[in-house]
């Protein structure tokens, strides 16, 4: 009887040590991580595997939002991504949301939230306007028609998001899309949407779809979705 439960327990170590399966990871959108199955306890996990786990936890514990900003912060992100991505799904209000963090981050812009959605510059722009003029030639001179051109200089504001320039409903409270809006702000002032971190870690500018801007063709195409395509700055 001893003898026989000495070689079940032997039987099992042997099991045991000689079977130890690996495992993935599923990241969501980023690449899943998968180690090799191992021969042991005692097995190493290769270095490239090693890296790239590395860099995946790195980029998950990573905050996003390294800025400070206010409960009005917060609303003007929820009011940026709906009047922009109302009707766009999940992700892509995420990625307009981003966009506009982004912006805060970058320095090339205004220092907060409330900043970068109203920021608004200014461009001059000229034109030549023709007046026809009726005049008299002397005392008793006879009357003559004279055209007069004249260069008019106008000052016009110019919105980064057009919404912000326009004439705007304040969004209903019963709205299912601004509700949807207002998590996703709050989410991402969070430090969530992690698995759409990495895509649109560089993503600056936006546009929808039926448009096709003069800046666009300066500026690295990152990716499409839904109406609205999204680009890098230049480096």
């Amino acid at each position: 009887m001893l003898c026989n439960i000495r070689n079940v327990f032997l039987i099992m170590v042997i099991m045991t040590a000689t079977s130890f399966p690996g495992h993935a990871q599923d990241l969501g959108d980023t690449e899943a991580v998968h180690t090799a199955p191992r021969q042991g306890f005692f097995d190493t996990v290769s270095g490239d595997v090693s890296d790239r786990l590395g860099a995946v936890v790195t980029a998950l514990t990573t905050p996003f939002v390294t800025f400070k900003f206010t409960e009005r912060d917060e609303e003007c992100l929820a009011r940026n991504i709906f009047h922009e991505a109302g009707n766009e799904s999940e992700e892509g209000k995420v990625a307009v949301g981003m966009v506009t963090i982004n912006r805060v981050r970058s320095g090339q812009f205004e220092k907060t939230i409330c900043g970068v959605v109203n920021q608004r510059t200014v461009r001059v722009r000229s034109r030549e306007v023709i007046h026809t003029e009726t005049v008299q030639r002397g005392w008793f001179g006879r009357t003559e028609t004279e055209t007069k051109k004249e260069i008019v200089v106008t000052s016009v504001p110019v919105c980064q998001f057009s919404w912000a320039c326009a004439f705007v409903r304040v969004p209903r409270v019963s709205d299912s899309r601004w509700e949807d809006s207002q998590r996703i702000a709050r989410a991402l002032l969070d430090g969530e949407y992690t698995q759409w971190g990495a895509k649109y870690e560089k993503a600056m500018y936006f546009h929808a779809t039926n448009i096709r801007p003069a800046w666009a063709n300066q500026k690295p195409f990152l990716v499409r979705v839904g109406g609205h395509l999204f680009y890098a700055e230049r480096i």
